[in-house]
């Protein structure tokens, strides 16, 4: 099963553009988290949801707890300010360009993530 959720209306449309989600949701990810009596998926994948001090505790608390149910929890990061110190393991690193418009940075160190219990 594959299910999306974004706070962007765009970016459900190009999401369902693809017709490979069995659904998707325009949300805000932490409240949407919170009430979801989420269904047990095999994998779950966050990006770039560190960047908010209330986002990042809210989906780490339940990222934490989908690990804890045996659930595969990967989330990208882009070094960003309230991504956890520890509990997870990095699985993989990459250089990625970007622009300093929307970055301070041309390019980004973005982690992989395995979050742990």
């Amino acid at each position: 099963r594959l299910d999306g959720v974004d706070l962007s209306p765009q970016m459900i449309e190009k999401a369902r553009a693809k017709q490979i989600y069995d659904d998707l949701q325009v949300a805000e990810i932490v409240a949407h988290l919170h009430a979801a009596t989420a269904p047990l998926y095999d994998l779950v994948t966050a990006g770039d949801v560190f960047y908010e001090r209330a986002l990042a505790e809210g989906a780490l608390s339940w990222l934490r707890a989908l690990a804890a149910r045996g659930v595969r929890v990967l989330a990208g990061d882009a070094a960003r300010t309230y991504a956890p110190a520890g509990g997870f393991v990095e699985v993989a690193v990459h250089d990625v360009p970007t622009t300093v418009e929307i970055e301070d940075h041309p390019i980004r160190r973005a982690r992989v993530l395995e979050i742990l219990p």
